[in-house]
């Protein structure tokens, strides 16, 4: 019978590390590229900002494999189940049949004969 090994990891707070830095940077640089899309249409915006969300998912998905070296599958796992149970409440308060599609960002409902 294997033991597993126990040890406590103490994180400081009190500062961003490298990865969520660049995350807000990206989230940030991504929420002004959407804005200057919708103002100009311009489809370069576009592209850059869904490049930017790729690279999102690319981090959260690196983050989640068992060989990652700062990687932790259970912390992904927490993640995906909290929101799996926050999309599930919402459409059980807007009703199963007003839902059209649920996906990765966000939910499309039917509400008065709008798509929201």
């Amino acid at each position: 019978m294997e033991k597993a090994a126990q040890f406590v990891c103490r994180v400081d707070m009190s500062k961003d590390g490298v990865t969520r830095t660049k995350l807000k940077w990206i989230r940030d640089e991504r929420e002004r590229l959407r804005v200057d899309y919708k103002k100009t249409k311009d489809e370069t915006l576009m592209s850059r900002q869904y490049a930017l969300k790729v690279i999102q998912n690319t981090l959260y998905g690196y983050s989640g494999m068992g060989y990652a070296l700062y990687g932790n599958v259970l912390v992904s796992i927490l993640v995906t189940a909290l929101a799996r149970y926050h999309a599930q409440e919402l459409i059980n308060k807007r009703g199963r049949d007003s839902c059209i599609e649920w996906d990765t960002d966000g939910g499309y409902f039917v509400e008065g004969g709008l798509y929201h």
